[in-house]
Parts: C-alpha cells; structure tokens; sequence
C-alpha cells in the first residue's frame, strides 16, 4: 500500500479456494491476500482495522484517505519503502513492517505486518503476497519500558560515583563503568577479558601483602553464592601512579532453582581520602593524648617542690596562725590540681578505650565512705550539712571501688562547689528491682532547664554556673557518666529550678547481700618509721627545686640524703654514698631515668637497692616502662609524703608488693603489661 495506490477492499474479493478460514492459525490475528499491481486487497479473516478497536460493520475501506488519516505521519515513508521492498522479495523470505496507526480509542496502537510471495506472473515479477498482521502494542511498549530502563540503568552506571564491574559466568570481566576506569587508573579495553587472578597483581591488602585472586570479592561470590561485602584492598592506578583503597562488594546473579552463581557484580568506591582522613583524625587523637600526657607531666613538675617546700614549713614549730593557714591553703590547692590532672588523664584514657575496670563485689557502703572522704574538705570548708541515707540490708556492687567511688566523689565535690556556704547535701540510696538507685541531693544553684542536656558533656560547665566555679575543667560529669556506663549503669539529672538545687541520679547492677565483703586487698603491715632506722636515700632530678626540697623533706622523716641532677651523676654518687633507696627521675639529661635504673640494677649494690620512680608521667605506659626498666614503684609528682614516708621502713620485696596493692585499687597494675606509650620517652 503506497501513498497514491491504496485501494482496497475489506468487503471485496473472494478468497482463492486453497485458503479457508478452518486453515487460520488461531493465534494469528488476521490473514490477507494482497496483489501488488494494481495494489489491492484480495483477501482477509478480519479487517485490519478491526485489530485497533474499530467495529467490524464500519466497513472502513483502507483507501488512500484513510492511511493518511490513520497512520502515523511518521511511518508513511516506511510504509512506502516496505511496498517497494515486495516487489523485489524472494521466494522463502520474508519482509516485515511495524508502524502505528489512531486506534479507535484515539491512542496510538502498533501493528505490525509479515508479507511472504504467494505467487509471481509470467515474467517472475511478484504478482500476489500473502501476510499476517496483529496488534504489537504491548509488546511495542514493554520493549520501550525495557530500553528506557537500560537507559537509565546505562546513565546511572555511567554517572555514578561507585566503580562496577561485571564478571560473566567464568570469573572474567565483561564490563564495567566509567567510575570504574577512573578509581583503578586504566582503560577498560586492558580490564575486558581479564579476571581477579590476573589482576592480584595490582592489588594489595591492608598490611600491604599481595591480595590473592581467590579471595577477591567476586570469585567468593561465585564459590559461595553468597554476597560479600565491604572487603577493603588497595589497587594501583597507573593514571596517579600511586595505590588507591577501594571498599568492594560483591553481588552474584542467580537463576531460580539454581545454586550457581551465572554472573557477579562487583561495586566498589573510592575510600582513599576517607581512610586518610580517619587517619589524620587518629593522629589527632594521638597528639592530643600526648599534649595531655606532657602538660600533665609538666604542671606536675612544679607541684612537687610546692608540697614539698609546704611539708617542710609544716614539719616545723610554727605559732603564726596566719602561715598556717597559707600552707592549708597552698597543701589544699596543690592536692585540688593534682586531682584535675589525674580527672584529665582518666578522661582521655577512656575516651581512648584504654581503661580496664578492677571488678570485684564491693559493698555500696564502702563506696559511698571512700568518696565522702575525698570530698570532705571541701564540704567542710564551705560548712555544709551532709545527710547519708543507706538501707539498712547491706548492697553490693559488682564494679570497680575506686571508680566507683571517683563517681561519687565527683558528684558531692560538684555538689559542694555549686551550693551557697552552710547549704545541705543528701546522699540516698534504695533498691529498684535488681539496680541500686544512688542519689545525690543539693540545695545549691540549680541548672537551667535548656542546660541539662549539657552538663554530662566533656568541657561542659554551663553558663549559669561560670560565676560560682571553684576551678575545674568542666570534665567530672563527663568521667562520670563515662565510669558509670561502663559499669553498665546510667546516670541522670534533675534540677527543681534556679536556686532550688539539683538531683543527680546513678542506678548500678546490684546485688542484695546480708554479708558485707572487703573493699579492696588487705595491704603490707608498715613497719613505724622509728623501726626503720635512719636510711641513705638519693634524690635524683634535674629540677633542682624539686630534687632539694624532696631532700629536705626525708632529712626531716629521719633520713640521710644526697642529691644528683642528671643520670651520670646518679651513678656516679651511687658508688660513693652507697644509698639503700634511690628516688630517680624518668626526665634526666645525659642519661634518661630509664637506662639510669637498669645501670644502677646491674651495678654491685643494685639487687637490694630500692629505686623509686618519681616522675610527672602517669599513664599506663609509663607503669609499664618502669617495671621493664627495674623500678620497685611508680610515683606521680607531687608525692604523696605520707605514702613515702610508709615506703622508706620497707625492704625491697615489701615495697613493691605494697606499690602492688596500691595500684590494684586505683584500678591499675604494676606487675602486667599496659599500652604502648603514644608519646616518645621523655630524655
């Protein structure tokens, strides 16, 4: 049918007496007969534009009017050239057409038409042709649907920021995307072909060992069937001449009732930046650890000729009330300081992950004492009234007691700060289930209701409370929350208003018992310093200040005394003074206190020689690099005298097994392994 010889005849012709509608496939949905010169309709089963919705008994001819009206404007050109293509078909072959035609519901409808010769005239020239035509529309756009999905799917692929590849049925890359090209540096005319095995050899784990092919993502997906996901490997890009960290995942296609893998997508991204930033920031955190470490060791340092000075003005007959008071004062704020540097240590420790508790059943009781006596002196000072309400039955708790009781002590030095002088705190306690509720009461200032959410943050002294600060650093709460969590406890605030005081509240594990149980390991029997005698002690420090107000202080307890500044000089007056106790700085020059401990160990006199620590570095490392080096114990600057003054009637075995049990309730060791010091041993 062309556009000027469209005649036609759906009620003409009959139909040749070799075809009867019996003889119609039924799935076919019209069969005709079409001669070609002149081009008409000889016959059909069913008009042709029946199969678009028109009525039958419309009896709408296909004249040349009618395809212009019906056909797609856009489909007349074929239509022509398809015409044109019958006149020159061959026997056997067959020639087919799609277009679209105005259905009668005014849609567009495709049809499309088969044609095959049926019979040719005398000179050979196609004289007939015989041909189906049927309704294609669904199919049309189901066909459509699908392309337009590969389009989108192709953009998606070619547009995204994640790198895919495909792997056919025997491990081998079939394709893969843009992103792809770009994350591995190389064009995927060198990745078509080729498997995991061939390329292990640009990739890397991440120790920097060969990444094997058989373990790569997508040959796992096809052993196991299974998906892998966020395997991390480093490829070679040859465009950046450098190794890129790529997260993979692994998908398998499978057919069902099948358990083989037919096909494997591999889609991978770029991490390189991400991992090197995570990098940064625990380089940070490191950075941090040490600035913490060093200020603490360095504002130490001037504490101890502080408390040291202060002890020996103490020791002294003194009438003047007025100096006794300024030492008070001056032996009150270095102990405040020394305990913001252990609160700022304890914080980065477990924000690290580095603090172990010490767990053992410790009766409620016995923590509740242990920090009403931290928190004492500054109760007293401001006159407060100190109500503690316990059940009658005994409580224990499994956790750690010290951190238990720096918890507590936490809440009543916070509570006493933040309450005007002569003000009433009150410690309760009651069993709610299997937890112990333990609250603490103030009448102090309060917090503002927008504020609570912050108080249990680290640095997080509220606005309200900045004129009525004591000092501190705003980590307590923080500690707090943290110890009680790792407790497996919670801890909450509640503030009846400003001015009306606040609640904080702690609920534990519990465990109910008639039997009150020891707190912490009984200690050594320390012999009087009377029994002890007078001792040969050496004070060690480049500190000079320190190391001769220290001596003072043992020349006070009883003890002869001589005095180095560097690890030389500490040798060399061993050998000449012949001490039975050496207090030995880490920080020496010419010699670090560390390599002085071990010279001194291997000398004649180092098997009973007692070597004490005295240092401003306090972290776990630092406790395990003075047991590696042979010190019997660590102390921490500023000193505790009186615990000094326990050690010196010691042997060697006593003092370190009392150091021992010291530790063991601060929640710490002295005897096993601690982390690895993030910071370099100080010279």
């Amino acid at each position: 049918m062309t556009h000027g010889a469209v005649t036609a005849a759906t009620d003409m012709s009959v139909a040749p007496r070799s075809l009867e509608p019996a003889d119609v496939l039924s799935d076919v949905v019209t069969l005709y007969v079409c001669r070609l010169t002149p081009l008409e309709l000889v016959f059909n089963t069913r008009p042709i534009t029946a199969i678009i919705g028109y009525p039958v008994e419309a009896g709408i001819a296909m004249d040349l009017d009618t395809v212009n009206r019906l056909m797609h404007p856009d489909d007349l050109p074929g239509l022509a050239a398809h015409v044109a293509r019958l006149h020159a078909l061959q026997d056997g072959e067959i020639a087919q057409f799609r277009h679209r035609m105005r259905a009668a519901s005014g849609e567009w409808a495709w049809l499309e038409v088969r044609d095959a010769v049926l019979s040719r005239d005398a000179s050979g020239a196609v004289e007939q042709v015989i041909g189906t035509a049927r309704q294609v529309t669904t199919e049309m756009r189901a066909a459509e649907a699908l392309r337009a999905s590969e389009a989108r799917h192709r953009l998606l692929s070619e547009t995204m920021l994640q790198g895919v590849v495909h792997h056919g049925a025997d491990g081998s890359i079939i394709a893969l995307n843009p992103a792809a090209e770009r994350i591995l540096g190389r064009p995927r005319d060198e990745f078509i072909g080729s498997d995991p095995g061939r390329e292990s050899r640009h990739t890397i784990r991440e120790d920097g060992t060969p990444f094997p092919g058989d373990e790569h993502p997508s040959t796992v997906a096809f052993r196991t069937g299974e998906p892998c996901h966020g395997v991390v490997m480093g490829v070679f890009n040859f465009d950046r001449q450098e190794y890129r960290w790529i997260s993979v995942d692994a998908v398998p296609l499978m057919r069902r009732g099948e358990t083989t893998p037919y096909e494997v997508y591999t889609v991978f991204e770029d991490i390189t930046d991400r991992l090197r930033a995570d990098r940064a920031l625990q380089d940070a955190h490191m950075r941090k650890d040490v600035f913490i470490a060093t200020l603490a060791h360095e504002l130490r340092n001037p504490l101890a000729p502080i408390r040291n000075a202060v002890a020996v003005q103490q020791r002294r007959a003194n009438d003047d009330p007025e100096l006794a008071w300024s030492q008070a004062i001056i032996e009150r704020q270095v102990g405040h300081m020394a305990r913001l540097l252990d609160d700022l240590l304890d914080a980065s420790r477990i924000a690290a992950g580095k603090h172990e508790l010490r767990r053992e059943e410790v009766p409620l009781s016995a923590v509740v004492a242990q920090a009403v006596e931290t928190a004492r002196p500054l109760i007293d000072q401001a006159g407060h009234r100190l109500e503690i309400t316990l059940p009658q039955d005994a409580i224990l708790i499994d956790g750690d007691p010290l951190r238990l009781a720096q918890v507590f002590s936490n809440l009543l030095t916070n509570a006493a700060k933040y309450t005007d002088d002569g003000g009433h705190i009150r410690v309760s306690a009651q069993l709610e289930q299997d937890m112990v509720a333990v609250r603490v009461r103030d009448t102090g200032i309060g917090i503002a209701t927008e504020h609570l959410s912050r108080v249990f943050e680290m640095f997080g002294q509220v606005h309200d409370a900045l004129d009525r600060s004591q000092g501190g650093l705003g980590i307590g709460l923080s500690l707090a929350r943290a110890l009680v969590e790792m407790h497996g406890g919670t801890i909450s605030v509640h503030s009846f208003g400003r001015g009306h005081g606040t609640e904080f509240t702690v609920r534990l594990p519990a465990i109910a018992s008639e039997v009150e149980m020891s707190q912490t390991p009984a200690e050594t029997p320390v012999t009087s310093p009377a029994a002890a005698g007078r001792r040969r002690v050496l004070v060690v420090d480049d500190n000079r200040d320190g190391c001769d107000s220290l001596a003072a202080v043992l020349e006070m307890f009883g003890c002869e005394t001589a005095t180095a500044y560097d690890g030389v000089d500490a040798i060399a007056m061993t050998a000449t003074f012949g001490p039975e106790m050496v207090l030995l700085d880490v920080g020496l020059p010419r010699m670090n206190g560390y390599d002085t401990c071990r010279a001194l160990r291997a000398a004649p006199l180092g098997e009973g020689l007692v070597i004490l620590a005295v240092t401003g570095w306090g972290t776990d490392a630092d406790l395990r690099l003075a047991m590696e080096a042979g010190f019997d114990a660590h102390l921490v600057k500023p000193i505790d005298m009186e615990y000094l003054r326990q050690l010196l009637a010691l042997r060697r075995d006593e003092v370190r097994r009392q150091h021992e049990v010291r530790l063991m309730r601060s929640g710490r060791s002295f005897g096993r392994a601690a982390e690895t010091r993030d910071h370099d041993t100080p010279a």
